[in-house]
């Protein structure tokens, strides 16, 4: 059953300009067919408007087929899947006050970003918030294993909540702390370990110990790198800075730097490096672009992880008054299952393999859970147009409508679904 949304302020242009006075043009126009042939001389307004009036009334051609409605407003969405992830932390190991201060930093500002990540974009506690990833940290001034990776790291849930991405951001740091180098002696080889461990877990190079092959083993389903490094030292690897730069065989295979955080210049804003890491600048120059603009620390000042904070802005409708909605889903199944709420349709079957279902709409008691219950517990598979004031304000502050709610297992978890919805 298709809905109805509520009612707005329609005002209406109608531009006689725009009126053809060609010969042989067609116009159909409120419900009126009209044939300039070419027996009939071009016409001023006024006489084309008495002509259309009594040219109507005679022929009785009313609306047609060829009648022009206005185009249906649509808007497409998903929801996000689990995409297995390796998380890579290459953060400064040094046990002196620099270091501390970089970590101190560096982990309050992490799970603040981790935080907007969950409640910026995932506002809807009745939808699925999943993450599928594992954590490996790489230790720039140890002497003997370099690369920690354990059970304590993994984060699998389909519903994640703000507390089970504390406590995995929270075990990550901790052990860093546990691992810490204190005798200056070591040479802290930062660009080496990137390098080093990004190309091990990309498949770039074999590994090179029992130990990297276990490692390597335990990440097979990983399908994505995301790399978090931070130094509060100027690097001390061997050989040119040329020679460590993050590769990837295929554009796809790339990974994700999601957050660089190197020394910088006091009061310049996060935005200069620091005149004492002239290593660590000429690989950023020598980088480029792919790599991503660094953020300078200094102990008084550090910016946000701009590139974790997720930067979301709430989706829309702008429907007509009295418009008609209805939602579609696109997926790879053979037929629509009708425990996810998901409808058969005429045309359904797309060319990819994939096909196109109708979402149902929510109807009675099960529909005012979904209107007014934000958390909308048990609520059964399908979708609501919801009243719910944390999920709608900042749309309708807008003059706007949000885009459906969808609930339950209507949201197609796991199948890689697409959502579309049109007002007419």
């Amino acid at each position: 059953m298709a809905r109805r949304v509520r009612a707005a302020r329609i005002v209406i242009v109608v531009r006689v300009d725009a009126i053809p006075k060609c010969r042989g043009a067609f116009v159909s126009k409120l419900g009126v067919c009209l044939i300039l042939c070419t027996s009939f001389p071009c016409l001023n307004v006024i006489q084309l408007v008495a002509f259309v009036l009594v040219f109507s009334t005679v022929s009785g051609c009313g609306t047609t087929d060829t009648e022009e409605r206005p185009a249906p407003e649509e808007a497409s969405f998903i929801f996000p899947q689990a995409v297995p992830e390796t998380w890579l932390f290459v953060v400064d190991d040094r046990d002196d006050a620099e270091g501390e201060a970089l970590r101190a930093h560096l982990s309050e500002a992490f799970l603040d970003g981790e935080m907007q990540m969950s409640g910026s974009c995932r506002s809807d506690p009745a939808v699925p918030n999943p993450r599928d990833r594992i954590a490996v940290l790489a230790l720039p001034s140890a002497s003997g294993t370099r690369l920690i990776s354990a059970g304590e790291f993994e984060l699998r849930s389909h519903r994640t909540s703000e507390t089970d991405l504390a406590e995995w951001a929270l075990a990550v740091f901790s052990r860093l702390d546990q691992n810490l180098t204190a005798d200056p002696e070591n040479p802290f080889r930062w660009l080496a370990t990137l390098s080093d461990s990004a190309s091990l877990l990309q498949g770039l190079r074999s590994p090179e110990s029992a130990e990297e092959s276990s490692l390597v083993s335990s990440l097979a389903r990983s399908e994505v790198t995301v790399i978090v490094a931070a130094s509060a030292h100027e690097d001390q690897s061997e050989g040119s800075v040329s020679s460590y730069l993050l590769d990837a065989a295929t554009a796809e295979d790339a990974p994700v730097v999601a957050d660089l955080v190197l020394p910088g210049l006091g009061g310049a804003g996060c935005q200069q490096p620091s005149s004492a890491t002239p290593r660590l600048s000429a690989w950023v120059a020598a980088s480029g672009p792919a790599l991503g603009r660094p953020s300078y620390w200094t102990a008084d000042e550090f910016c946000p992880l701009s590139r974790l904070k997720a930067d979301c802005v709430a989706r829309c409708l702008d429907p007509s008054a009295g418009a008609t909605c209805r939602l579609f889903v696109t997926a790879k199944v053979e037929k629509c299952p009708e425990e996810l709420g998901w409808q058969d349709v005429a045309g359904g079957a797309l060319e990819d393999g994939r096909r196109e279902c109708e979402v149902r709409e929510l109807q009675g008691s099960d529909r005012d859970r979904c209107e007014h219950d934000l958390f909308c517990t048990d609520c059964p598979p399908g979708y609501c147009f919801t009243e719910v004031p944390e999920l709608i304000e900042e749309c309708r502050s807008w003059g706007k409508e949000p885009l459906p709610r969808v609930v339950g297992a209507a949201v197609g978890t796991d199948l890689q679904a697409a959502f579309r919805v049109v007002c007419q």
